[in-house]
């Protein structure tokens, strides 16, 4: 568990990172205001996910998909916001 805690806390850190970024860079350069505004949605977005797989960490529900299934440390490593397998993720 403390592995994949370890592991969303770093990519929460990145992401908190890239906010930063985004609100600084709203003010270098008001033209792009609304691409700014997009992006940092966007990342705010990915933080909320973030937070949630904490919670699924805290709740021993990480790697389980709805389907009884694991999801592999593969897709979790490059997306660590997955909810689901790869094989419910083709089913969508």
């Amino acid at each position: 568990m403390n592995d994949w805690s370890e592991f969303i806390k770093t990519q929460t850190g990145v992401i908190n990172q890239k906010i930063a970024e985004c609100k600084r860079g709203i003010s270098d350069n008001p033209g792009t205001l609304d691409d700014e505004l997009t992006a940092r949605r966007r990342f705010e977005l990915s933080l909320a996910a973030l937070e949630e797989s904490l919670i699924r960490i805290k709740q021993g529900t990480y790697s389980s998909c709805s389907c009884g299934g694991k999801i592999s440390r593969e897709r979790l490593v490059a997306m660590p916001t997955a909810k689901t397998c790869m094989t419910c993720n083709g089913s969508r």
